[in-house]
């Protein structure tokens, strides 16, 4: 991979370029702009209208996750489904029960799952290198295109364009070797915003575990090794608004044996470079937005046991080019075009080397109704080999039933176009794939009954989604090939509560969810006519009680999940299972400087428990971390 490691010289000069900024930095002049409300163009993507069901990750969210994954805190911290292959595996997910495929994951506003699988390794994801997780629940594909089917997950960078400067170094260790080290760095002025991540994480996963026979194992050839780091610059003069994004990051996985394997010597190295720019002209009452990037994936996997060796590389370019424009009384029509090029190399592709390109049309119009409501109209045509895929509409709605009652509701359509190892991968792919496509349904409810202190809000929705030509891998005479073989019918209800009190000096605040999901085989005739889809668990629960007092913070998080079922025809099943996980830390802030000590028990009941079958988790584990700061 020696042409990827050079390539990563680009960011590290970034890297040197964005420091030097710190050095002798003139300011620019701001300026005073306004936008009108209802819709606003975000500098990194669309931004949301309300009428989509979204969920804001905050400080509080992410307590006790500063040393772990994405994965892990999705699946701590928040309802979403995910099926991680043990610690040393991949991690994916499942929303609204979906597969890993329709969940889109968007960095600065761009897909970034691979071209080639089709779907995002959320262990991936330090979460020492992200600022900001939103969770957009169900179908975004009028305007992010194939992918959006189940929700988006965003990651995202916010500038703040005022005088700052901030370090900070974190330190953190673990049982089962784990350890981390951490560097950030916040740079502002009035018209400039520098951001540096950078993280390394190393592990041994040596944790014990049963067998299929009972007997009590250590978990051999499970050490993992994750080095990166995100570089983000924003500039503002003006009405020009410019910025840049880097992503670099390099990872080494040893897949260790399941329940039923005596030893593996299988390893994974996984490698990214990610890079996007972005340029906005904001004027008044109209915008105008360009943007493009560039990711890179390279993964090669090596088994010497069963004489595999491949390397697999998949580029994506996206280009867009938006307006909007808002008349005076809160009418607003954008426009954009987007062109996504993917490219996929690997030795199993019967030419080598593949591609495919997207081009899109995409048009939203949001109109204020009566007072406080608000319609918000969305459609988008695309065309892929010189085909014309499926028009995809949005209608959604939003506003206010009273003093403490909100309403939302959309219709939607979407879609899904196979991955490149779908359609090329040999043997087995299968060039004929249709996009799998269909019809859903959404309506929710947001209950504010105080005004006034103590906060509480409860949420309801219900969602109703049909797709058909669902892709799926399936056993053939001599190998497995991907088809259209299901119609999935997804529907459920999700609740969650918010609350917080304040009583003397200590600050309490509760989250609770419950999701009911129920996502079924539809295909007629089928053996599976009917039954839960696999690893889609039918009920989750759990919740998050957060208690501050001073500089001392304690959190518990639990989680409930149903059964899993593992084969299509519901003969066996992961059981259910309980988890809970327990911070406690202490924050120290003396003048600029900053420390903050957290203690985590992780698996604090010590639960048995599988997220794919034959894959063991570790039992009670704990993780210890110390961020020193300097801000002025």
């Amino acid at each position: 991979m020696t042409g990827f490691r050079q390539k990563t010289t680009g960011f590290l000069l970034l890297l040197i370029c964005v420091m030097g900024d710190l050095v002798g930095q003139k300011s620019i002049t701001d300026s005073v702009f306004a936008l009108r409300p209802v819709s606003v163009m975000a500098v990194t993507g669309w931004a949301v209208d309300g009428t989509d069901k979204v969920l804001q990750l905050d400080s509080t969210h992410r307590l006790g996750f500063g040393q772990q994954q994405l994965a892990d805190l999705l699946s701590g911290a928040t309802p979403i489904a995910i099926k991680q292959y043990g610690p040393a595996g991949i991690g994916t997910s499942s929303i609204r029960g979906g597969n890993a495929a329709q969940t889109s994951v968007q960095w600065q506003g761009f897909p970034i799952n691979n071209a080639m699988l089709g779907q995002a390794d959320l262990s991936l994801i330090p979460m020492a290198l992200v600022d900001g997780v939103s969770l957009q629940y169900g179908n975004g594909s009028a305007l992010w295109g194939s992918g959006a089917v189940g929700g988006i997950i965003s990651l995202n960078s916010r500038p703040v364009f005022r005088p700052m400067l901030a370090l900070e170094a974190g330190l953190g260790a673990g049982r089962f070797g784990q350890g981390q080290a951490s560097l950030r760095l916040d740079h502002g002025t009035k018209a400039i915003y520098t951001q540096v991540r950078l993280v390394h994480q190393e592990a041994s996963n040596d944790f014990t575990y049963r067998d299929i026979f009972g007997e009590s194992q250590t978990l051999d050839h499970a050490r993992t090794k994750l080095t990166g780091g995100i570089a983000n610059q924003f500039y503002r003069v003006g009405k020009h608004h410019w910025s840049w994004h880097a992503w670099w990051q390099t990872s080494d996985r040893e897949i260790p044996p399941t329940r039923v394997q005596e030893s593996s010597v299988a390893t994974q190295a996984d490698e990214h470079l990610r890079t996007a720019v972005s340029y906005a002209y904001v004027a008044d009452n109209w915008q105008l937005r360009l943007r493009g990037a560039r990711f890179q994936d390279r993964i090669a996997y090596r088994d010497s046991l069963l004489g595999l060796s491949t390397n697999n590389e998949a580029t994506q370019y996206w280009v867009e080019a938006q307006g909007r424009y808002q008349w005076p009384k809160g009418v607003s029509l954008e426009l954009a075009v987007q062109m996504n090029d993917q490219s996929g190399s690997s030795e199993s592709y019967q030419r080598g080397i593949t591609n495919r390109r997207v081009v899109a049309g995409v048009a939203r119009l949001t109109q204020p109704l009566f007072t406080d409501w608000l319609l918000s109209l969305r459609l988008r045509q695309a065309w892929s080999e010189q085909s014309r895929l499926p028009v995809i509409p949005y209608v959604g709605l939003a506003g206010t039933l009273g003093d403490k009652w909100r309403l939302r509701a959309n219709v939607h359509r979407s879609y899904r176009l196979p991955g490149l190892n779908d359609l090329f991968w040999n043997p087995g792919g299968n060039p004929g794939l249709n996009p799998e496509s269909g019809w859903g349904q959404e309506v929710g409810i947001d209950w504010t009954p105080f005004e006034q202190a103590p906060d509480f809000s409860y949420h309801i929705t219900a969602f109703n989604r049909q797709i058909s030509n669902w892709i799926q891998w399936v056993p053939g005479p001599s190998y497995w090939a991907p088809q259209n073989v299901r119609t999935v019918w997804s529907r459920g209800i999700e609740q969650e509560i918010n609350a917080r009190l304040e009583w003397g000096s200590i600050r309490w605040e509760l989250r609770g969810y419950y999701h009911l999901v129920q996502s079924t085989d539809q295909e007629e005739g089928s053996d599976t006519e009917g039954l839960q889809l696999i690893y889609v668990p039918r009920h989750q629960a759990g919740g998050q009680l957060t208690c501050r007092r001073g500089p001392w913070f304690t959190q518990y998080n639990h989680q409930w999940s149903s059964r899993r079922f593992t084969v299509a025809d519901h003969q066996d099943y992961l059981e259910g299972f309980h988890r809970g996980d327990w911070h406690v830390g202490y924050t120290w802030e003396p003048g600029k400087l900053s420390a903050q000590f957290t203690l985590s028990m992780q698996n604090i009941w010590n639960t048995r428990y599988e997220l794919v079958v034959n894959q063991p988790l570790p039992g009670r584990h704990w993780q210890a971390r110390i961020v020193v700061g300097w801000h002025r």
